[in-house]
C-alpha cells in the first residue's frame, strides 16, 4: 500500500513545483541547492494526512511527519533516500505553501489534480548562503504569512509618501491584500533599517561637498535637534537626532560622516553656529568651511520633507523612533527623488526604472 501510494504523492509534489513556478508564486532563478536545502511544504489534505497518520510511508520518506491533527508536514531534503531526482529537483528552492480545503478548491484541483485542497502563499525564504548574485545580508522572510514582495512595497509606500500605517492598509486591501495596521508597523520597524543599511552600502560615497544644518524637534515635550548633511546633489548623507548642539555632539557627527562616506569632503558648508567651526579644527582640520549668509539653504531646505512628515505623524514618540524613521526616509528619498523638473520624460522614466529595480535588489524582491 505505501509503496503504491508513494509515487502518486511524489507526483503531486512535482505538480505543486511546475504550478508555483509558473504563477511566480517564488523565484526559482539563481538559487542553489545545498546539503540541508529543502522543500518545506504544509499539506492538508485528506489524502496526504491519512497517509502520514497511518505511518504508511515513514519508511520511505523520513522527513514526513505529523505535526497535529489537522495538517502534515512534509520536508524534503536533497539527497533524501527513496526519493531520488525528485527530491534533487524539489530541493533548489525553500518557499513555504499551505494547501487548504476552500472556496478556491477548484480552480486549485483543476491546476493541481489534488482533491479537495486549495492554495495559498505564506513566504518564500532567502536563506544565507543559498543565493547567487543576491545580497546575503537581507532580513530572512521566514515565518511570515505575506511573501517578500508584499513587505517590501508596504514599506516601500510608507516611507516614500505621507501616508499613516492606516492609509497603507487600505491601499493594500484594495488590491486584495488583508494585512492589519500594526503588522505593517512591525514590518517598517524590522525590515526599514535593514533596507536602508543595504541601500547605502549599494551607493557609495555620494558627493564631496556637505551641507550641514541642525533643526530642533519636539519629541515629549522635550527638545532635541536633528542634525542634516546633504551633499550638492541634495541626497542625504546621515542625520542624527541628539539633545544638545555643542562641539562634542557635532564631533560625533562628523565621525559618523567620515565612516558612512569613508573620505573626507572638499568643502564643508554650514551656518554660523561655533560647534561646527570648533568641531571641525578637530575632526577636519584640512577641510575649507564656508558660513557665507545663505549658502546654506540647501540643507535647511532639506527638512521640509521631514517637518510634513512630523505633522502628519503627530510628532515622533522617542529619538530612537525619530533616528530610525528618519534614516529609512532619507535613503528613500535619495533613490526616488529623480528632480522631474531638470530632464526629459523619457530620461526621467529610465532613471525611475532604475530606481525600482535598485529597490527590488535591496530588498530581495
Amino acid at each position: 500500500m505505501a509503496t503504491a501510494r508513494l509515487p502518486q504523492a511524489l507526483a503531486w509534489l512535482k505538480s505543486l513545483f511546475q504550478v508555483s513556478k509558473q504563477l511566480l508564486l517564488f523565484p526559482a532563478a539563481g538559487v542553489q541547492k545545498g546539503d540541508d536545502t529543502g522543500l518545506q511544504i504544509e499539506l492538508v489534505g485528506e489524502e496526504l494526512h491519512d497517509m502520514a497518520a497511518a505511518g504508511e510511508v515513514g519508511d520511505q520518506a523520513p522527513g514526513l511527519r505529523r505535526a497535529g491533527e489537522a495538517y502534515a508536514q512534509i520536508t524534503l531534503h536533497t539527497g533524501v533516500d527513496g526519493l531520488g531526482s525528485d527530491a534533487e529537483r524539489l530541493g533548489r528552492v525553500d518557499p513555504q505553501v499551505r494547501l487548504h480545503a476552500g472556496d478556491d478548491g477548484d480552480r486549485a484541483r483543476g491546476l493541481l489534480g489534488i482533491p479537495g485542497t486549495g492554495i495559498e502563499v505564506l513566504s518564500t525564504c532567502c536563506e544565507s548562503g543559498q543565493t547567487e548574485g543576491m545580497n546575503t545580508d537581507s532580513p530572512s522572510y521566514c515565518g511570515y504569512r505575506h511573501p517578500r514582495e508584499i513587505i517590501s512595497h508596504a514599506v516601500w509606500l510608507y516611507h516614500r509618501f505621507c501616508l499613516s500605517f492606516r492609509d497603507v492598509e487600505d491601499l493594500l486591501a484594495e488590491r486584495g491584500i488583508h494585512v492589519s495596521y500594526e503588522a505593517i508597523r512591525q514590518w517598517c520597524r524590522k525590515f526599514g533599517p535593514a533596507y536602508a543599511r543595504a541601500a547605502r552600502r549599494r551607493e557609495g560615497r555620494l558627493g564631496d561637498t556637505w551641507y550641514l544644518d541642525e533643526v530642533f524637534v519636539t519629541i515629549r515635550g522635550q527638545r532635541y535637534y536633528l542634525w542634516r548633511a546633504v551633499d550638492q546633489d541634495g541626497d542625504v548623507l546621515d542625520i542624527f537626532v541628539q539633545r544638545h548642539r555643542n562641539q562634542r555632539v557635532a564631533e560625533r557627527f562628523f565621525r559618523k560622516l567620515l565612516k558612512g562616506q569613508g573620505a573626507s569632503p572638499r568643502q564643508m558648508i554650514t551656518d554660523k553656529l561655533r560647534s561646527y567651526a570648533a568641531a571641525r579644527r578637530t575632526a577636519l582640520p584640512s577641510v575649507p568651511h564656508v558660513t557665507d549668509r545663505y549658502a546654506n539653504n540647501r540643507a535647511e531646505v532639506s527638512h521640509e520633507a521631514t517637518r510634513e512628515r512630523e505633522r502628519r505623524m503627530r510628532r515622533f514618540k522617542s529619538p530612537g523612533q525619530a533616528q530610525r524613521f528618519l534614516s529609512v526616509h532619507a535613503v528613500v528619498g535619495n533613490l526616488f527623488r529623480i528632480g522631474r523638473h531638470l530632464i526629459r520624460a523619457t530620461h526621467y522614466r529610465v532613471l525611475r526604472a532604475r530606481a525600482f529595480e535598485h529597490w527590488q535588489e535591496v530588498t530581495c524582491a
